[in-house]
């Protein structure tokens, strides 16, 4: 599937945002949708914790996501 597509489909078909209009939260959160639900290559034991930390350092999916919203 094409990134767009995947994106389109996180953005109008996520059941967690079934009660939320289509406006800038939406949008960054089908974007961190995105950007932190890829499978990956190796699953350690720390995976969760570890993602959580990458995240909150700053996802450059996400941060570009929020600066396309601030600057809207």
């Amino acid at each position: 599937m094409k990134m767009r597509e995947n994106m389109l489909r996180r953005y109008y078909d996520a059941p967690d945002l079934r009660g939320v209009g289509n406006n800038a939260y939406r949008f960054v959160n089908a974007v961190s949708d995105f950007a932190t639900h890829a499978r990956p290559l190796r699953r350690t034991a720390n995976y969760n914790e570890n993602l959580f930390m990458r995240t909150m350092d700053g996802n450059p999916m996400i941060d570009r996501a929020y600066q396309l919203v601030k600057a809207a």
